[in-house]
């Protein structure tokens, strides 16, 4: 019987007692009564809340039911009245944000001076960030999204299209010192998309742009696009990460590489604070040299990351972890445009923790939810919602072997 994967809590830093309002002599300081005031109206908004979000399909197990804790951090949270029943977000997804153009596929790249057509053009979401949030949101999963935008249309575009997903987007930033960023995605037939991309106001995103109690109040946080958020280093990245594990939620990393590039050392320190790190093997290769993608897996958890899962797009995916070494297939799919697969991957993934899956099972979720996205044009538009994923899972079998370490 294989055994559950348990995620790691980072004790490498206390929780402190005093970051919650203490309950022994509150009316001694009106701040603090204040402050005891507002932390109590904040728990009657939130059950309230909770009764109101009706279409939640399987609600999450309680978080720190998977993790091994040790007796330090226990009582840490003991010290911490009702930390659970503050959060209301399953996923923080925070990144790079982006609007795609995208073309359905053509015969063959135009030669220079050419012009050739397209049956279509779309103007959609992108971005890992944004593309999660929404895979997410459509299976019934409560999302917020941190990130920037530009003072723009498409700024604006994006910000109304993932409101009009009930995706919180509270935390996205706009600002006026760059345009949103922008990929224009060339589908050719029979071969993989080519990616024109601008950095845009994702320059700018750094680790204070995801606001302290917006984490918090999350089980999940997902960080995507590390690598092409030029002012988000490593250091940074491992603020964030030390931060969100402090409180108990659990880390997910996903990349985005440009170019060829010197990219180990930005992230073998990252990942020693990583729950879930979910690269595809053409992006493993660019970091590490190695194009085996059991080899990949293996290499990065050897640098610390708890799981990792190498996405090979047709060829399946590989997971690793302490305990297992697996191999898994693909579902059978008419395939369009791979725009977004990947990201899609990763919710479903996500979705597998929040409901405390075993490996396995998470990895067959982010298959459905993958498979499913490359049927359309675009990053999301194609995605399973939960009711049709699961009918698909029932009718369709996914091959998985376990592999000797």
């Amino acid at each position: 019987m294989l055994k559950r994967k348990k995620f790691r809590r980072d004790t490498s830093m206390e929780i402190s007692q005093t970051t919650f309002v203490s309950l022994s002599g509150p009316f001694q300081n009106p701040v603090t009564l204040s402050c005891f005031i507002i932390r109590i109206v904040s728990c009657f908004a939130f059950i309230r809340h909770e009764k109101q979000y009706a279409f939640r399909r399987c609600p999450a197990p309680p978080l720190f039911s998977g993790f091994v804790q040790s007796p330090e951090v226990q009582t840490n949270m003991k010290s911490i009245p009702d930390i659970e029943a503050h959060r209301n977000i399953d996923c923080l997804c925070a990144g790079i944000i982006v609007a795609d153009h995208i073309c359905a596929p053509i015969a063959t790249l135009p030669a220079a001076g050419e012009l050739v057509t397209s049956d279509a053009f779309l103007l959609n979401i992108g971005g890992c960030a944004a593309n999660t949030a929404v895979d997410l949101q459509k299976i019934g999963v409560k999302v917020a999204i941190a990130g920037r935008v530009g003072q723009d249309l498409f700024g604006q575009f994006i910000l109304e299209s993932l409101q009009k997903s009930g995706i919180d987007t509270s935390s996205i930033k706009r600002t006026s010192r760059a345009d949103t960023s922008q990929t224009m995605i060339v589908n050719v037939q029979n071969e993989d998309r080519r990616f024109i991309h601008g950095f845009g106001a994702n320059a700018f995103f750094k680790g204070g742009d995801i606001p302290s109690e917006t984490l918090a109040r999350s089980r999940i946080l997902y960080l995507g696009g590390y690598l092409l958020m030029p002012a988000l280093d490593q250091e940074d990245a491992i603020r964030i990460f030390k931060a969100a594990r402090q409180l108990g939620v659990i880390t997910v990393l996903d990349v985005a590489i440009p170019e060829p590039g010197h990219y180990l050392p930005q992230l073998e320190h990252i990942l020693e604070h990583t729950d879930v790190f979910l690269p595809n093997t053409a992006e493993a290769e660019l970091i590490l040299g190695e194009s085996r993608p059991i080899v990949q897996a293996r290499k990065f958890q050897e640098l610390g990351a708890e799981t990792v899962v190498i996405t090979c797009g047709n060829n399946g995916c590989v997971l690793v972890d302490s305990e297992i070494q697996i191999e898994v297939g693909v579902y059978p799919v008419s395939f369009l445009d791979g725009s977004g697969c990947g990201d899609a991957f990763d919710a479903g993934y996500i979705y597998g923790i929040l409901q405390g899956f075993s490996p396995e099972e998470c990895t067959r979720w982010g298959s459905v939810l993958g498979a499913s996205c490359v049927r359309s044009i675009g990053t999301t538009n194609g995605v399973f919602t939960y009711d049709q994923a699961s009918d698909f899972m029932k009718e369709h079998p996914l091959p998985i072997k376990t592999l000797k370490p």
